[in-house]
């Protein structure tokens, strides 16, 4: 077994088909099945087994495609650290929730970088669950999550489990956004009886540690029974200029944010959902200095948010 076996079984994970994983990697599925079984028969595991959508990781091949994914982003480090001083890169790699303030630190620490060097940064925004997975794979170096506060003890069990570092950042009762056009907007606060009948905007791929997806979603009905998943930002913010009678609960905005996407900011009386967006490190990472800048620059942008948009613990 060696480095390019490893490669093979992790593209096979990523795609879930050793046809496509083939095509992917310019070789035939005979030889890509064979190198598969060799390494199996290796270390006696069977790492894929057969499913109706193609191929998934058996309990046994989860742990080893952890330890590949691990092996390989390291020889990845090594390869980068004695490389020559003239392809030197900065390297900032990020996995958080859609929001905007992270964002803008992202957009800021980046544009920080001199215009001579080079710059590898990537921000993933997806949801808690895919950022604790994407910082035990270290595909990213620093996750943020954030949660509902009912759900924290499920999210504290995780991390606890996997022996992760954590930090809360901020903690905030989340707001009404809605179109500054929208009947409400010439309100400062609103009830849940005023939201009767509109359309509840929302991300579709919230998960929780322990618990089903159907059930998340079930939980998340609650607040109303007509409701529209979306997995971007741009799409939420979208959908809210365009569909009549919608609204999303989020995060506290900005006023220039508002202002540019013509969006009003209401508090909500009776509105149940208090969040927290946390850091999440892996306790054996090493971090850069432009790492450290992004961490520090978050913290500074937390902390000068108004009293009004926090919540004291």
């Amino acid at each position: 077994m060696n480095l390019q076996h490893l490669r093979y079984m992790v593209e096979v994970e990523r795609v879930g088909s050793i046809t496509k994983a083939a095509s992917n990697l310019f070789m035939g599925q005979p030889n890509l099945s064979k190198a598969i079984k060799e390494v199996e028969n290796e270390i006696g595991v069977t790492v894929f087994k057969r499913s109706a959508k193609g191929v998934i990781p058996t309990h046994k091949g989860e742990e080893f495609l952890l330890y590949a994914k691990n092996i390989l982003l390291q020889m990845q480090k090594i390869e980068e650290l004695y490389m020559p001083e003239t392809t030197d890169t900065a390297v900032l790699k990020i996995s958080a929730p859609r929001t905007a303030y992270i964002t803008g630190v992202f957009a800021e620490i980046a544009d920080r970088i001199p215009q001579e060097k080079r710059l590898k940064a990537e921000l993933h925004e997806t949801n808690s669950v895919e950022t604790i997975r994407s910082i035990l794979e270290s595909s990213c170096t620093i996750g943020l999550i954030r949660y509902d506060t009912e759900d924290k003890e499920y999210f504290m069990s995780y991390i606890r489990e996997k022996n992760l570092h954590c930090e809360v950042l901020f903690r905030f009762r989340s707001r009404i956004l809605l179109s500054e056009n929208d009947a409400l907007a010439e309100r400062e606060t609103v009830s849940f009886s005023d939201l009767s009948g509109y359309t509840e905007i929302a991300y579709g791929d919230n998960e929780v540690p322990y618990l089903s997806s159907d059930y998340v979603r079930r939980t998340d009905n609650e607040l109303t029974n007509r409701k529209i998943f979306v997995y971007d930002r741009s799409s939420l913010m979208y959908g809210l200029r365009t569909i009549k009678n919608s609204f999303a609960a989020d995060e506290p905005v900005s006023k220039e944010i508002l202002e540019r996407t013509g969006l009003k900011q209401l508090e909500c009386s009776d509105i149940p959902r208090i969040y927290e967006d946390m850091l999440i490190l892996s306790p054996s990472a090493r971090l850069s200095d432009l790492e450290n800048s992004f961490i520090v620059h978050l913290k500074d942008t937390v902390s000068a948010l108004s009293e009004k948009e926090r919540i004291n613990k």
